[in-house]
């Protein structure tokens, strides 16, 4: 994949946008094919021909896919999952939760970026040109409704009330202020419903790299029940369970591999593995940097398999103790009998928000039916034990157990758990001790502070 590390200057009449599409273009066959060079593309060749409006798309995608280590190197640092080797600089003060209002993790520019290039397809498609053909326009309205809203998500979940951008005019969108996270998700919600009135259950290209309509439903059953909207959640989550597109992998080894059954979308990438495997798994075992808190490898039952498969061993030479490392994605390296995509959403993580939707709702049978899906996770980890859960607070217990078993080190999940569950003191001051709840939700950074006068900073940094 080569990205275009120029762009053209173009002036605010013809949407900056291109700029940063620009910047993002990649011209891999499968998935981007820019046609124009740089710096002679306009407004009118992208907006007016189908191939090049799907490759500004897909170039969005490309954005989100170029940041995503990003959502995976930091968060399973912030809460108790990871713990690196003699840390320092902005590493350290994400293990120690010690970020001040000089750290910048990236994510507010990382995915504001990807905002904008989706506010310029939304935008440019309002009144979209004859010679676009309505099918297109209509699977690019839904995937780009959709990666706004994904972007959206995350932004909200990292630092609360941000500001909620559909602008494309710098003039406007750079002096915004902070909307409340309530409005914020009002809109997210809104997108994904909208995107649901464009797309249906095919995935537009090969592979599971552009959405259909169950990967919106899967995003929606998520912020629904991080609205704590159960009735909802539980809705669309057994939507998608019933989807006969997908089922569970049987083997654990097998659930992160490219053709994984149970994967609802996933990010393409030309090298045919993860990048961020080369942080978590070590050249030498005797020589681990990202390894488990010892908390969360002794919160595994006996019988969990999930322990051996998606937990590598280690040696610490030191003290000659067994360390351990993320072993989800397995290459380091390409590999000619494997080939594996980061996945963002998976079929398991829909019967997990499913069982505790019903735990909530708190009835006999929406009990019962949270037990029986916290079994189906269970017993494909090899848990034949079977659950003593059943009462909403035991149910819910054991949701949250398995969360932290089945989603560890994936898309910030343990992160935003304990801060949407108001589990975060309590869990990370046991590790912790100088845990502050305020850094739950991150600064942001000083430099975009500058630019915008209308931009408050988060409430505990800079006081």
């Amino acid at each position: 994949m080569q990205y275009i590390k120029h762009i053209a200057v173009l002036s605010v009449r013809n949407v900056l946008i291109l700029c940063l599409l620009a910047l993002l273009a990649v011209s891999c066959e499968e998935f981007v094919d820019t046609q124009f060079p740089v710096d002679k593309i306009s407004e009118e060749q992208v907006f007016e021909n189908n191939e090049s409006l799907v490759s500004a798309l897909r170039s969005v995608y490309g954005r989100l896919a170029n940041g995503a280590s990003l959502i995976e190197i930091y968060p399973v640092l912030f809460a108790d999952e990871l713990i690196v080797t003699n840390a320092g600089g902005s590493t350290q003060e994400a293990q120690e939760n010690s970020y001040s209002d000089a750290t910048d993790y990236g994510y507010f520019s990382y995915l504001y970026n990807a905002i904008y290039s989706a506010n310029a397809i939304l935008k440019n498609l309002e009144n979209p040109s004859p010679k676009l053909s309505t099918d297109v326009v209509n699977q690019v309205l839904g995937e780009t409704f959709f990666l706004r809203a994904y972007s959206y998500f995350l932004l909200v979940n990292f630092y609360g009330d941000v500001p909620y951008i559909t602008e494309t005019d710098p003039y406007i969108s750079g002096l915004q202020p902070r909307d409340t996270e309530a409005f914020v998700y009002e809109n997210i919600e809104q997108d994904l419903l909208d995107a649901l009135t464009y797309l249906d259950n095919t995935y537009p290209e090969t592979g599971k790299f552009r959405i259909n309509s169950h990967v919106v439903k899967t995003l929606l059953a998520k912020v629904y029940l991080y609205q704590e909207e159960w009735s909802s959640a539980e809705s669309y989550a057994t939507q998608v369970i019933s989807a006969p597109e997908y089922e569970l992998e049987p083997d654990l080894l097998d659930v992160f591999t490219a053709g994984s059954t149970e994967t609802l979308w996933q990010f393409w990438n030309e090298n045919n593995y993860v990048n961020i495997t080369a942080s978590y798994v070590p050249f030498d075992v005797t020589n681990v940097f990202y390894r488990l808190r010892p908390t969360l490898v002794n919160s595994f039952e006996a019988e969990d398999q999930r322990l051996d498969v998606w937990i590598g061993e280690g040696t610490d030479l030191n003290t000659n103790t067994s360390v351990y490392f993320p072993y989800k994605y397995r290459l380091r390296n390409a590999d000619a009998n494997r080939t594996e995509f980061l996945i963002l959403f998976r079929l398991a993580e829909l019967y997990l928000i499913r069982s505790e939707a019903n735990a909530n709702l708190d009835t006999p049978a929406s009990l019962e039916a949270a037990v029986d899906d916290l079994e189906t996770i269970r017993l494909r980890a090899g848990i034949s034990t079977p659950l003593i859960a059943s009462t909403k607070t035991e149910v819910l217990n054991v949701v949250y157990t398995e969360r932290r078993h089945e989603l560890m080190f994936e898309n910030a999940n343990r992160w935003f758990d304990l801060i949407r569950t108001d589990r975060a003191t309590t869990v990370l001051s046991a590790i912790k001790p100088n845990f502050k709840l305020f850094t739950t939700k991150l600064p942001i950074p000083n430099a975009i502070l500058e630019k915008n006068p209308n931009l408050e900073q988060t409430t505990g940094y800079n006081n």
